[in-house]
């Protein structure tokens, strides 16, 4: 019953095998069945016609089934010995192996993407209770490096047509925002006073980058008045209520607002996602701080050495600023990037 091929084989089981062991089609059994009425050996006859290479393209773009062949050559030949059913399992099996390589599994779906608690919003200069300087402030397009802003602060009136001034409170004096010496300054610091959010704060947002989303900010800060109290700036503002806040403080009495912090307020409800205990230093100059904000990773890096960076996901429940201590190592909320 077995035989030999000497050209393409002329029949479905010898196709079948001589695709399935191309290196040497002569040593493969062969199986003349050209005489089994088969509704869809048309197929195959067309598979022939372009080469045994595509025979298994054929096999998938037809949808026949191995399990179907090999069914009917069950029903219409009686004469297979245990050889030949025994060779019928290893080509099946090997048959199987080419269609899952030729025709493997989809992929799995990608990630979603993450949740954007705060997807976009300006950049806004922040003080709370302490006379502050800002300058050189620069913001850079993350998804194709153009430059947003490029603030120098030379024309007063440029500059709060476009920066506008919020007071927040007169606890510590009424708000006084000026452009002097190429620097934009709060001279006051102004806060929100008893009663309200800790961290309202005076501050002056830059309205054209309402829409701004990935994004890196790079500006000079410095305190000039010898204050303690936090300064800093606020990203992905969309009002005090909703916007990320970087902020930097000196007291030496206060672990809640001594050093760096990073802070998600949503809807009002602060998130402390970073938390230190080194304080601004006084009369040390200005600070360079970058700050990197691309879907929802941040990274912040001050005179050019990293400070932190990590992932805001929702369900991120922060750290417990308020029980802070002086001698506290830095700690994050920050999921790894």
């Amino acid at each position: 019953m077995g035989g030999q091929t000497t050209g393409p084989p002329t029949s479905s089981w010898g196709v079948l095998m001589a695709r399935v062991v191309p290196d040497d089609p002569k040593e493969v059994k062969t199986k003349a069945i050209s005489d089994v009425e088969i509704s869809w050996v048309s197929n195959w006859t067309e598979a022939l016609n372009r080469g045994l290479r595509d025979l298994a393209f054929a096999l998938l773009e037809t949808g026949t089934d191995f399990e179907h062949f090999r069914a009917n050559l069950d029903e219409n030949e009686a004469s297979w010995t245990a050889d030949q059913i025994a060779d019928l399992e290893k080509y099946r099996v090997a048959f199987q192996t080419n269609l899952d390589i030729l025709n493997p599994p989809p992929p799995p779906p990608p990630p979603p993407d993450p949740v954007l608690l705060i997807s976009k919003g300006t950049v806004a200069a922040w003080n709370h209770a302490n006379a502050t300087a800002w300058d050189n402030v620069k913001v850079t397009n993350l998804a194709n490096g153009s430059i947003l802003l490029d603030e120098k602060f030379d024309n007063p009136a440029v500059v709060f047509a476009n920066w506008k001034v919020v007071k927040a409170g007169t606890f510590y004096g009424t708000a006084n925002w000026i452009v002097d010496d190429g620097r934009l300054k709060e001279t006051v610091g102004g806060s929100a006073g008893t009663g309200m959010p800790w961290g309202r704060g005076t501050h002056a947002y830059y309205a054209p980058g309402a829409e701004w989303a990935h994004y890196q900010v790079e500006f000079d800060l410095e305190s000039i008045s010898n204050d303690d109290d936090p300064m800093g700036l606020l990203f992905r503002y969309n009002g005090q209520a909703n916007c990320y806040r970087f902020g930097w403080g000196h007291q030496s009495n206060d672990a809640k607002v001594r050093g760096r912090q990073l802070v998600r307020m949503k809807d009002d409800q602060p998130i402390y996602l970073y938390k230190d205990q080194i304080g601004y230093g006084y009369s040390t100059g200005p600070k360079h701080v970058v700050i990197r904000i691309n879907g929802n990773t941040i990274d912040i890096s001050i005179n050019g050495v990293l400070l932190i960076a990590g992932r805001d996901d929702a369900g991120i429940t922060g750290i417990n600023a308020w029980n802070s201590q002086l001698s506290d190592p830095p700690q994050s909320a920050l999921l790894p990037i």
